[in-house]
C-alpha cells in the first residue's frame, strides 16, 4: 500500500518537530487563555502534516484518497485556528467579551467541510513526481482565497499590534517574534503554493517547513519572553521593570 518516498520526509519530519515542540509549549501552560488556541492549532497542523506524509507515501490512489480526507479537513481548519491564536495573542480582551466571535472564524472551513460531505466538493488524487496530491476538484480557488485572506489578516493584525507597543514592554518582544514567525511562514508558503505554480514549476509543498518555522520561533519566544504565559499582558511593563 505504501512506497518508499524521500519527499515524504519533508512533511514527516515537520510533523515530528511541530508535535514535539508544540505540545511541550501548550501542555507546559495548559490553563492560559492563549495556551488552548495554540494547542488547537498544533493538533490541527500536526494532523495535516502527518496525513500529507501518508498521502505522499501511498502506492495507489484509493489509499491516497483515504488519507486525503482528514488531510483536507485539517487544511480547511488550519487558517481559522491560526487566526484564532493570533486574535488571542493580540485581542484577548475582545475575545473574552465577544466569545461568539471565535465561532464565526470557523464558519468558512465548516462550510467547505460540509461541501465535501455533501459531495459539492470532490477530492481528486493527482499523481506528481513526489507522490499523490489530493486536492478538491473545482473548488481549489475558493480554498486558496480563504486561506490567503486569513493568513494575511493574521500577519497584518500581529504587525499592527506590535507597532503600537513600546520597546520596554514584554509584549513588544513577544509580538516581534510572532510577527517574524508569521512573515517567514507566509513567505515560504506563498513561494511553494503561489509563486512557483505561476511559473509552472512543480514543487513539493513546503507547508510543513512553514509551520515548523512558526512553531520553532514561537517556542523560542515562549522560553525567553514567556509567550503563552499566565502573566497578564497588562502587567508586562511591571514584569519588565522588575
Amino acid at each position: 500500500m505504501y512506497l518508499y518516498n524521500p519527499y515524504a520526509l519533508v512533511p514527516g519530519l515537520s510533523f515530528l518537530l511541530v508535535a514535539a515542540l508544540g505540545l511541550y509549549v501548550a501542555l507546559e501552560r495548559p490553563h492560559t487563555t492563549t495556551g488552548h488556541p495554540f494547542l488547537r492549532f498544533v493538533l490541527i497542523s500536526a494532523t495535516a502534516l502527518l496525513t500529507m506524509a501518508m498521502t505522499w507515501l501511498s502506492r495507489w490512489p484509493e489509499v491516497a484518497l483515504l488519507w486525503g480526507w482528514p488531510q483536507n479537513v485539517a487544511l480547511f481548519l488550519m487558517p481559522a485556528a491560526l487566526l484564532h491564536l493570533i486574535l488571542a495573542l493580540t485581542r484577548g480582551e475582545m475575545l473574552s467579551r465577544w466569545r461568539r466571535l471565535a465561532l464565526f472564524l470557523y464558519l468558512p472551513p465548516l462550510l467547505l467541510i460540509g461541501a465535501l460531505l455533501l459531495g459539492r466538493l470532490r477530492l481528486e488524487p493527482r499523481i506528481t513526481f513526489y507522490g499523490y496530491n489530493v486536492v478538491p476538484a473545482g473548488g481549489r480557488w475558493l480554498f486558496a482565497l480563504y486561506e490567503a485572506l486569513y493568513y494575511l489578516f493574521a500577519l497584518i493584525l500581529s504587525l499592527s499590534t506590535w507597532r503600537r507597543t513600546s520597546a520596554g514592554e514584554v509584549r513588544h518582544h513577544q509580538l516581534r517574534y510572532v510577527s517574524l514567525a508569521l512573515f517567514t511562514a507566509f513567505l515560504i508558503g506563498a513561494t511553494s503554493e503561489v509563486i512557483l505554480p505561476l511559473y509552472r514549476v512543480v514543487f513539493p509543498s513546503l507547508m510543513g517547513p512553514a509551520i515548523a518555522v512558526f512553531v520553532v520561533v514561537t517556542f523560542y519566544a515562549s522560553r525567553r519572553y514567556q509567550l503563552f504565559s499566565v502573566i497578564p499582558i497588562s502587567l508586562s511593563t511591571v514584569v519588565e521593570a522588575i
